[in-house]
């Protein structure tokens, strides 16, 4: 069986509620002895009684102590009830918010001997939806069992993409696009960003990211999609000089590479919900 640890905050916190609930109690048997005490000399002074009792008896003080001690209790379980139903709620909406199957793998895939990966995963939650890139070799441009095929031809690249066409799983990407540089400036850089975003409100969804490097001729990007998503690879090619340019701009901020380029490219992948 586990042990249960707690911290020293959850300590600290612990002793804090048993030190209010005995001054609370205390606040209260004080208050009872100065009702009591009025009420008993009144009494004495019209002559209803004979005999003062100068404190509680041991029975009465029990009941007094433990009555107050129970009411604080009760109290402070429905507030931290309350408390835990929102903070379950509220666990839940960030739940929601941050699971996500966005997330997509780039490869460096101009020598087929060699592929360089770069994993880019859901960064701004750290999740652990990593694709798995042991297979990037097996994947073919000319075809891939389950998916279909399609081939579109930009002013920079072509775009060979496959989209699944089962339901989405843990075990093949939702996609798997190759793409071709067919540009003409070799010397330059190249900067490959993948965004994703919510096709209904067009925001910007967790798991974008941007690669900056020298010129290759093919790309192989992997990536899976929550529903309701849709990822958009941009390409950019900058000169020598708007790339000094970018790099001194608010630290490689990829939301302004396009305002550097000397060319691009783009493809928007979606499905069907």
């Amino acid at each position: 069986m586990e042990k249960i640890r707690y911290s020293l905050d959850e300590i600290c916190i612990f002793l804090t509620m048993i030190a209010i609930i005995v001054i609370v109690a205390i606040v209260g048997y004080l208050i009872y002895m100065c009702v009591y005490t009025n009420i008993i000399n009144k009494r004495i002074k019209r002559g209803e009684v004979v005999k003062k009792r100068k404190v509680l008896e041991p029975r009465d003080a029990v009941m007094c102590i433990s009555s107050m001690a129970l009411m604080v209790m009760l109290i402070m379980y429905l507030n931290e009830s309350i408390g835990r139903r929102h903070d379950y709620d509220d666990y839940n909406d960030d739940y929601k918010r941050e699971v996500s199957r966005n997330a997509f793998v780039m490869a460096d895939a101009s020598n087929p001997e060699e592929y360089v990966v770069e994993q880019m995963v859901d960064r701004f939650y750290g999740g652990d939806n990593e694709l798995d890139f042991s297979y990037l070799s097996m994947y073919s441009v000319d075809e891939n069992p389950g998916y279909t095929k399609e081939v579109i031809e930009g002013d920079l690249c072509t775009f060979t993409l496959f989209k699944r066409k089962a339901d989405p799983n843990s075990f093949h990407p939702d996609f798997i696009c190759f793409i071709d540089y067919k540009g003409e400036n070799k010397d330059g850089w190249m900067c490959e960003c993948l965004s994703f975003m919510d096709k209904n409100t067009n925001d910007r969804l967790p798991g974008s990211a941007m690669k900056g490097d020298s010129v290759c001729d093919r790309l192989l990007f992997l990536g899976n999609m929550d529903k309701g998503s849709e990822a958009v690879i941009d390409i950019y090619i900058l000169n020598d000089e708007s790339y000094e340019l970018f790099s001194e701009d608010n630290g490689h901020n990829f939301l302004k590479v396009k305002d550097y380029a000397t060319s691009s490219d783009r493809l928007v992948i979606s499905f069907d919900d």
